[in-house]
């Protein structure tokens, strides 16, 4: 029986490693590309649909549902003629103090009702004010401010 040749069968192995590595950069240069094009597709039909959504004359989206949009945190309810609008923003002060301003606003038809929750740089501190504004009297309609809930 012949003495193994261990330099031939690490040459071997060497080459069958390299050839397996070779075949797996294959694979994932293959997966991603159908990931990105699948994200393309997919972004593709987001653009489409957007551009089909109903808007109004100002151009923001007409809805009878929810809508929640990014950039500040935006939720838009709209059921049975009264319609929520919550606006949520958060940050930091300029001193590194973490704050979040929230503002509601409910219209009913009658009455637009403002609540709003708000960090006040000069005081170093969160107020809240309340409104409502009778629309029919719109538009020198004035705010009619109340105690907060």
């Amino acid at each position: 029986m012949a003495a193994p040749n261990w330099e031939t069968d690490l040459s071997n192995i060497h080459t069958q490693v390299n050839h397996m590595l070779k075949n797996l950069d294959k694979q994932i240069d293959n997966l991603n590309q159908r990931l990105e094009n699948s994200v393309q597709q997919t972004l593709a039909h987001v653009d489409e649909t957007v551009k089909n959504l109903s808007r109004d004359g100002q151009g923001h989206f007409i809805t009878n549902g929810r809508v929640i949009s990014s950039g500040s945190n935006t939720v838009i309810n709209s059921v049975n003629g009264v319609t929520m609008i919550k606006k949520t923003e958060s940050g930091y002060t300029l001193n590194g103090k973490p704050y979040m301003n929230t503002t509601i606003d409910i219209n009913d038809g009658t009455y637009l009702q403002h609540d709003a929750n708000f960090y006040n740089s000069t005081s170093d501190a969160m107020e809240r004010i309340c409104w409502k504004l009778k629309l029919e009297n719109a538009p020198d309609a004035q705010p009619e401010y109340f105690p907060c809930k």
